[in-house]
């Protein structure tokens, strides 16, 4: 059985999982993620399959869940987890209207973004439509926004525009060009 445990305080050892599996330009400090986890809108979870650690997801929540960081240590990759995972988060957090995920553009000379956005797509994710833009610390990458629909309303284009901007205002606060790279987004 796989069960989502609250981290907030306990964020050091998993950034060392971070530093090993995200890229660069998607990876904060550890000094942010200090900070931002102090915040009642985001949460780390450890994630356990029984008594056995196997990953962890950082998740900014509040009307809509982002997915900033979901990982499977290595060792039990490619046993569904991160599909366990995501069913757990979609449970838990059922009353929410979708969960977002921000993917790398599919590459065909970079196998791992096809395998990405296959996953994504298997569990039923779907493109929001909306021209996104992730701010790095000194420029902004192109990525796909997925969402997961939790309810059966329709996504709200406006209502999802406005959560984009109140994460990135939060998960980016110490991004100078957040702005600029909002404004990109439409």
């Amino acid at each position: 059985m796989i069960n989502l445990v609250a981290a907030n305080d306990l964020i050091d050892d998993i950034y060392i999982d971070m530093r090993r599996q995200f890229p660069v330009d998607e990876l904060k400090p550890l000094s942010h993620f200090k900070k931002i986890l102090n915040s009642s809108l985001y949460k780390a979870f450890r994630c356990f399959d029984g008594d056995v650690e196997i990953g962890y997801i950082l998740c900014f929540i509040d009307d809509y869940i982002l997915v900033d960081y979901l990982a499977i240590y290595k060792e039990y990759q490619s046993n569904g987890y991160g599909r366990r995972i995501l069913e757990k988060l979609f449970e838990i957090y059922s009353s929410k209207k979708a969960v977002l995920f921000e993917v790398e553009k599919m590459d065909i000379t970079n196998p791992n973004t096809i395998r990405r956005q296959e996953f994504y797509k298997k569990i039923g994710c779907v493109n929001s439509g909306i021209d996104y833009f992730f701010p790095s610390y000194n420029h902004s990458i192109p990525m796909d926004l997925l969402y997961y629909s939790l309810s059966d309303n329709i996504l709200d284009r406006s209502d999802l525009l406005n959560f984009i901007r109140k994460f990135f205002e939060m998960i980016h606060f110490d991004v100078d060009c957040r702005s600029e790279v909002y404004s990109k987004i439409n």
